[in-house]
């Protein structure tokens, strides 16, 4: 994996507050009946609303305000 630049002129602001996420688990994890039912997906709320920036390498970063 690359390691990013640390200057942040070179992020791109792709949302200027990220109040959630929903993702799947995809890799192996403690799974119950509650997570199966729910299709392995997460959702996070961000109560923080922090920033999603988009960096050179096609990656994303989400960072706290």
């Amino acid at each position: 994996m690359k390691k990013h630049r640390k200057n942040p002129s070179e992020y791109v602001v792709i949302y200027g507050r990220v109040t959630a996420i929903e993702a799947t688990k995809t890799q192996k994890h403690n799974c119950d009946d509650e997570c199966k039912a729910y299709g392995h997906r997460y959702r996070h709320d961000f109560k923080t609303g922090p920033i999603m920036y988009g960096l050179p390498d096609g990656s994303i970063l989400i960072k706290a305000r």
